[in-house]
């Protein structure tokens, strides 16, 4: 049981207004799906050049780190897992400070952060200061310059959201292909870390693209729009302007919200049973308006008739549980607050979603409307009033910003462990994680081992980047077109990434090895492009910032322990072929843990998406509302 709050936490409501969901709605910004848009995606495509063009090319630094500190390269290579894995695990940190902060200053410190961490590392006298420069510090960095590129096209776009995505992570199979033969050439001309320094001045250009990431904000011609009754006009012109908005509506049981207090206006099937609804006493006078309004309608639905009901405490009841808020309330003192709290990225469902929203069943329910669909995923803050601080809080810290405070806990709401498909979606990650870093640190060294010339050998790594920029363009061509059969395709092709992997030691030409960078850099382009689908997919979208948040942590660990553990292998072996061996098989496991999630009898644990609708928490469609303010 937690502490009851004293009377001195709770700051009593300013206003006794509660505000509707359509005032609410006003002020969510609808993204332009273009537009400035557009420069959000090359911001984002830069941010992913560079963060994933460093990581995945650290393989060219490993021999340079190896003979300059006379280490093993178990050791060695934990200074680039560990900068893999460090800008996975910040996901939380950084999604908190970016619904607190917005991407555009998160990116420019996340830069600044990297640069400096490169900077440092170049006077590193031993590998252990090289780990906590390079890897700890830069990977933190490059953490805060890889979230907000995802959310930011996510923020900007819906319709247009899987084509903008797509070109977005297009940079990092891009970045790879150009740090690659770039890192070598810096090597061939000057030692490490001269190499690193001109490396920092390229990741400075990370502040660039934080400063083109702008905050997406309300615009007038919105809030202009949305209001389609005015505040002036008396109490009888409201009535009839939304039964008026009510006759156009086909389906019976649609809601108007009145700004009148307690007043709701609502077609009722004349079969059902009404009788539990509260009419409120002045009935007859509102009736009379109403009735008046829809005489010309009567003989065409005979059934259908108005009823004004009494539901403020049903709908403050409902708002309560939905939103787990004391109030919602809008005045002129705080309308700025609400409009820069539903500003904020990490209110919306879908922010982490990479496909196309037309697949997502909350669409289809929003009857194809962008503003109703926006409406159903987006999440009503707990900090709209000033009140006591959830139980379920204080294990983050109390301290924390309220915008902060949500985010976090939304990404690391552990619950979702109890959830059976993604115990299994996060134990199969870990293990091909654990694989998955293997080619692109040691593909390069075992090359150059089988004799084939330096600049050759790093050249294996920008196929890697090209056929993983095919493979992600080529994830979200088959996801539209095979609607529902994203875990089957994500299964098929990681299946295929590990067998490679597994034949990688019979690959002793550079043809060969050419053939097995290009299958494994399409393989891990579609497998690393459907994971926030396939979540949403069998998850649900009321629980994929959670999903997401989770398993971004599980990949991260289990990539900064993958490279040490092949680097121990060939340590004691001296060979990269039980190393490969390793990798390939775990990915395989991993693959198998995907599959099961296909068998007939994992059904009874995937959440029917349209119950998950219902589920949504934030602002809801009219629809919606009815179905819950008119249930016994």
């Amino acid at each position: 049981m937690g502490r009851k709050a004293s009377k001195k936490e709770i700051k009593r409501p300013v206003a006794d207004d509660i505000a509707s969901d359509e005032d609410l709605s006003r002020y969510i910004p609808t993204p332009p799906d273009g537009g400035w848009g557009w420069v959000i995606v090359f911001a984002s495509f830069i941010s992913n050049f560079i963060v994933d063009g460093i990581c995945y090319t650290f393989g060219i630094f490993l021999l340079e780190f190896t003979r300059a500190f006379n280490a093993p390269r178990s050791k060695i290579s934990l200074v680039g897992s560990l900068q893999a894995g460090m800008y996975l695990c910040a996901g939380p940190i950084v999604s908190a400070l970016t619904n607190r902060f917005g991407c555009r200053p998160v990116t420019i410190v996340g830069s600044i952060i990297a640069t400096i961490a490169f900077l440092l590392a170049t006077l590193s006298p031993s590998v252990e200061i090289l780990i906590c420069t390079y890897g700890l510090l830069g990977g933190f960095g490059f953490g805060m310059m890889y979230l907000p590129a995802i959310v930011s096209v996510g923020f900007y776009f819906d319709r247009k959201r899987a084509m903008a995505t797509g070109i977005a992570v297009c940079g990092s199979g891009v970045g790879t292909f150009v740090f690659a033969p770039l890192s070598k050439f810096l090597l061939d001309i000057y030692d490490w870390s001269n190499a690193l320094m001109l490396l920092s001045g390229i990741v400075l250009n990370g502040c660039v693209c934080g400063m083109l990431m702008r905050p997406l904000k309300v615009t007038k011609k919105q809030l202009n729009t949305t209001n389609s009754i005015p505040n002036g006009t008396s109490k009888e012109e409201r009535l009839k302007a939304l039964f008026k908005s009510i006759e156009t509506k086909k389906d019976v049981g649609a809601v108007a919200y009145s700004s009148v207090p307690n007043i709701v206006i609502t077609r009722v099937d004349q079969t059902t049973d009404n009788t539990d609804l509260d009419i409120q006493k002045e009935v007859p006078e509102i009736l009379t308006v109403a009735e008046g309004t829809s005489s010309k309608k009567s003989e065409e639905s005979p059934l259908v008739t108005v009823a004004c009901v009494n539901v403020e405490d049903k709908i403050r009841e409902e708002n309560l549980r939905r939103r787990n808020v004391d109030r919602t309330f809008i005045s002129d003192a705080n309308i700025h607050k609400i409009k820069d709290e539903l500003a904020r990225p990490m209110y919306r469902k879908d922010i982490f979603y990479s496909g196309s929203i037309m697949n997502i069943p909350q669409y289809s329910r929003s009857q194809h409307d962008m503003k109703t669909y926006i409406k159903s995923v987006t999440s009503i803050p707990g900090n709209m009033v000033e009140s006591e601080v959830p139980e379920s809080h204080f294990f983050l810290c109390k301290c924390l910003p309220p915008s902060a405070r949500d985010a976090m806990e939304q990404m690391l709401n552990v619950s979702i462990l109890k959830n059976v498909p993604f115990l299994l979606i996060c134990f199969g990650n870990i293990m091909a994680m654990i694989g998955f870093y293997v080619p692109f640190v040691y593909v390069v060294d075992r090359a150059i081992g089988l004799g084939i010339e330096p600049h050759k050998a790093s050249f294996l790594l920008s196929i890697i980047g090209i056929t993983n920029t095919i493979g992600r363009v080529l994830a979200g061509v088959l996801s539209d077109f095979t609607k529902g059969r994203s875990l089957l395709i994500n299964n098929v092709f990681m299946l295929m990434c590990g067998i490679s992997t597994l034949l990688c030691p019979f690959c002793d030409t550079y043809i060969t090895l050419c053939i097995f960078t290009a299958v494994f850099g399409l393989c891990v382009g579609v497998y690393i492009s459907l994971s926030s689908i396939i979540l949403c997919d069998l998850l649900g979208l009321e629980q994929l910032t959670s999903a997401f948040g989770l398993l971004t942590l599980a990949r991260g660990l289990s990539s900064a322990a993958g490279p040490p553990i092949a680097g121990a292998v060939y340590d004691r072996t001296k060979s990269f072929d039980p190393s490969f061996f390793l990798g390939g098989a775990m990915i395989v496991g991993g693959a198998l843990f995907h599959f099961i999630l296909m068998l007939p009898f994992m059904k009874r644990f995937t959440p029917d998406n349209d119950m998950a609708l219902d589920q949504v928490n934030g602002i809801g469609s009219d629809e919606e509302e009815s179905r819950n303010l008119t249930s016994p």
